[in-house]
C-alpha cells in the first residue's frame, strides 16, 4: 500500500506545481534600460496597448494576478509613497498599437475587467535601485484576476496624486506598444498620444491546468484500487509459498 499512497502524493504535488506563479515583462525592455521615464507625482489616466509580439512570455490562458514597475536608472532612492486611488483595468484592446483612440471606454474591448481599485502604498526602499535597468519593485496585487485570451492586450491605469514622487522606466522606439494619456484622474478622454512607447511593466500570472475535482479523485481512486489488488495478489503468493 505504501507505493499507492506515494503515487497519490505525487499527483497532489503535480497539481500544486501546475498552479505556480510566473512572470512576463514587456519584451522590448527585457534587460534593457528605457530612454524615458514616467514621473509618478500627479494624477494621471493612461492606457497602454501591447501587441502579442511584446507579450512573448505570456501564454494564452494565463491568469494575470498582479503587476510590477521598476525605477528609472537615474532615480537613486525609493522613498515611501502612498496614493488614495490606484485603479487598474485589463482586457482586450479594440485597437492595435499606434491606433488607440482618445476614448478610454472606446479602447476597451469586451471582457475588460477592473482588476484593482483603491489605495496603494510603496514602502521606503521597496524598489531596487542602482542598476541599469533596475529590478522590478513590489507586486501590485489584483483583487480580481484577468485571463489573457490572446491578441492585443490593453492596460488601463488611473490614479490620484501620490504622497511623494517616484520615476519609473519607460522605453521609446518600441514596436508593438503605444501609450495614450491625460494628466487627470478618472477621466474619460485622453489627450497625449505616445507612439512606439511603453512603460516597463511585469505581470504575474498562473496557469490553471489542474484537472477537475471529479476527474482528479477518480484517477486517484483508480490508482488506489489498482494498488489494493496488486497487494492482495502479492499476499496470496506469499501465503502460497509459505504452505509449500
Amino acid at each position: 500500500m505504501k507505493r499507492v499512497y506515494t503515487l497519490v502524493a505525487m499527483m497532489l504535488a503535480m497539481g500544486s506545481a501546475w498552479g505556480q506563479t510566473s512572470t512576463a515583462s514587456l519584451a522590448g525592455l527585457d534587460g534593457v534600460e528605457g530612454s524615458g521615464l514616467y514621473i509618478y507625482a500627479g494624477p494621471i489616466t493612461f492606457q497602454q496597448v501591447f501587441a502579442p509580439s511584446q507579450l512573448t512570455g505570456l501564454p494564452i490562458g494565463a491568469i494575470i494576478t498582479g503587476m510590477q514597475l521598476r525605477l528609472d536608472s537615474n532615480w537613486l532612492t525609493s522613498s515611501a509613497s502612498t496614493i488614495p486611488n490606484f485603479n487598474v483595468s485589463m482586457g482586450p484592446s479594440n485597437f492595435a498599437p499606434d491606433s488607440l483612440s482618445n476614448s478610454v471606454a472606446g479602447n476597451q474591448g469586451p471582457g475588460t475587467v477592473q482588476v484593482r481599485s483603491g489605495p496603494l502604498t510603496f514602502p521606503a526602499g521597496s524598489f531596487p535601485s542602482g542598476g541599469s535597468p533596475n529590478g522590478y519593485g513590489p507586486l501590485i496585487p489584483f483583487t480580481n484576476s484577468y485571463t489573457y485570451t490572446g491578441g492585443n492586450l490593453l492596460l488601463t491605469v488611473s490614479h490620484s496624486t501620490p504622497s511623494s514622487e517616484l520615476d519609473f522606466d519607460v522605453g521609446h522606439r518600441l514596436n508593438g506598444v503605444q501609450i495614450f494619456q491625460a494628466q487627470e484622474f478618472n477621466t474619460d478622454t485622453l489627450v497625449e498620444n505616445s507612439m512606439d512607447t511603453g512603460l516597463a511593466v511585469q505581470f504575474s500570472f498562473s496557469i490553471s491546468a489542474v484537472p477537475e475535482p471529479a476527474a482528479y479523485y477518480s484517477a486517484a481512486m483508480s490508482l488506489m484500487l489498482g494498488g489494493v489488488l496488486l497487494h492482495r495478489r502479492y499476499r496470496a503468493r506469499q501465503n502460497a509459498k509459505a504452505e509449500l
